[in-house]
């Protein structure tokens, strides 16, 4: 006599034993339910015969205690359906969990963006989603989005935290609140490596984390500092210069190139070529670029770089140590006091400053793009109110 599961006085008279009960849906497609014990509640399964390879594949549905007992069978059917047309259009049957998924994301990262974009993925899921074993041991096709806002809570509480470097007038690491562009930037690479695994076919549709993983609405507003005049650019390099860490050139440097901060500090000897004022920027967030620099800049890199190897760091700090953000908030932070700046003003007010230039000036965003390493989406958000009156001067400038 054929198992029936769809009842609940049916599963009642059940015998409990480790083996699960099975009933036929479709070929190939079954419900299970284990009862280990009289008094338990049991657990549901879907057990699907790969159509490719011809073995059974049994996924664990659980208790399904969310749902009323009578509507328990119906709910593992319709997960059963689910996984046989996510089968039937070329979908995996095999478990993935999130450390696969992330893996998976950090493979596609380095094979079409580069090592630095990869490396930059990695080091955020193994310090914000990798961290936590069982979150990372999670199978694909149980996340939940309550998986996903636990791991958003946690994420959002958790503190940046700030070291304090050689240098600064910092006496101790702090830890400073999570901001919300924080938030976005850490989320954004688990969404794209999630969104990844659903157009792999890896899980039957996004859910879980549609919702869950949405970025905070105007979380990149211009910071409270703002834009940075020419003449207020000077004071500060004019105050750096009062400075005997070598602050004074990064600021310099950054004042005439859209580069960021970071990318700037590791930039080496090999990466400028003396011969054709080339520079090649290979450790940033968005990948490879390379940048001719105007005659004054390149005279600035050929002193930095001179009697230097090329594994040298072109930029360093007096001691001859690498800069780094840490080290150079110190120093910064004093020249923009003294220039009488808003404190606000960070290191990468200078390549906000030099952006907003480029665009106000008429550069077309796909040359500001490439020499500043931003995609033109983000220009567009970040600067496009500049477009209209640089438009107007272009309409001008040829009218009759």
């Amino acid at each position: 006599m054929a198992t029936r599961l769809y009842s609940v006085s049916s599963r009642a008279r059940l015998k409990p034993r480790r083996d699960p009960y099975f009933q036929r849906l479709s070929v190939g497609l079954h419900v299970g339910y284990r009862k280990m014990q009289a008094d338990s509640t049991g657990s549901w399964s879907i057990r699907l015969r790969d159509p490719d390879t011809g073995k059974a594949v049994v996924t664990s549905l659980g208790t399904l205690e969310n749902y009323p007992d009578n509507e328990r069978f119906d709910k593992a059917a319709e997960e059963g359906r689910k996984l046989l047309n996510h089968v039937s259009a070329g979908g995996i049957t095999t478990a993935k969990t999130i450390k696969d998924v992330c893996d998976a994301y950090v493979m596609l990262l380095s094979s079409t963006k580069g090592k630095a974009a990869a490396h930059d993925a990695r080091r955020r899921f193994d310090s914000y989603v990798l961290d936590d074993t069982r979150f990372a041991a999670l199978e694909l096709q149980k996340l939940k989005p309550s998986h996903i806002g636990d791991w958003r809570q946690r994420l959002t509480d958790r503190p940046v935290h700030r070291g304090s470097g050689r240098g600064s007038k910092v006496s101790k690491a702090t830890d400073k609140q999570r901001s919300a562009s924080s938030l976005n930037r850490d989320m954004t690479p688990f969404r794209a490596a999630l969104n990844h695994s659903f157009d792999n076919a890896w899980v039957t549709n996004d859910f879980a984390w549609r919702s869950k993983l949405k970025p905070i609405a105007n979380a990149d507003r211009q910071r409270a500092g703002g834009y940075l005049t020419r003449a207020q650019r000077q004071r500060l390099i004019d105050a750096a210069k009062a400075d005997d860490t070598g602050v004074e050139i990064l600021a310099r440097v950054l004042c005439g190139l859209p580069i960021r901060p970071g990318a700037l500090a590791k930039l080496k000897v090999k990466n400028f070529n003396t011969t054709l004022n080339e520079l090649n920027i290979k450790l940033d967030k968005t990948g490879e670029r390379k940048i001719v620099l105007p005659s004054s800049m390149a005279e600035l890199f050929k002193a930095a770089c001179a009697d230097k190897l090329p594994e040298a760091f072109i930029f360093t700090r007096a001691d001859g140590t690498q800069w780094n953000k840490d080290a150079w908030k110190g120093p910064f932070k004093r020249a923009v006091l003294d220039a009488g700046l808003n404190e606000s003003t960070v290191m990468y007010s200078l390549r906000h400053a030099v952006i907003t230039d480029m665009v106000a000036a008429g550069v077309d965003l796909l040359t500001v793009s490439r020499l500043s390493g931003t995609s033109i989406a983000m220009l567009q958000k970040h600067y496009g109110h500049l477009i209209p009156s640089v438009a107007a001067a272009a309409i001008a400038s040829v009218a009759i």
